[in-house]
């Protein structure tokens, strides 16, 4: 049986691992961007809309006017910059998962290995041949 969660929790690992080089390619890879937000806004209600950059400068929140010209060369660089932290956070996110399955699959072993030597009810190792200092959770 724990041969058969091991193979599983590989699988999951393998799947992982091809999820977490996705984010990494759109985080490594080459593309212009600008750490801020794109933001639109209308400085009065009958007002056209005008655009803005805000970037977080020194723990200050700044912002800076957008021409019209400018826009999309912005608005790119703006959305590079999201995409960017999007693919870290989830990068981050998979890398947990990934430890969790190792941890689970270093887990299953111990316990394969243990498994003729060892007698566990309700998560307390009653009879065991090894020290109990070598108890793995």
């Amino acid at each position: 049986m724990e041969l058969e969660e091991i193979s599983i929790h590989r699988k999951k690992i393998s799947i992982l691992k091809k999820e977490r080089d996705r984010f990494e390619e759109i985080a490594i890879g080459r593309s212009p961007m600008v750490a801020a937000s794109f933001i639109p806004r209308r400085l009065r209600k009958d007002a056209p809309l005008v655009y803005y950059l805000s970037a977080s400068i020194d723990g200050k929140s700044r912002h800076r006017y957008v021409r019209k010209g400018e826009l999309e060369y912005w608005r790119k660089r703006a959305l590079e910059w999201q995409k960017f932290i999007k693919a870290m956070s989830s990068w981050v996110k998979v890398n947990k998962e990934i430890e969790k399955e190792l941890r689970e699959i270093g887990r299953l072993r111990w316990l394969l290995l243990l498994l003729p030597t060892i007698i566990v009810h309700k998560n307390i190792i009653i009879s065991h041949n090894i020290c109990p200092r070598f108890y793995y959770p």
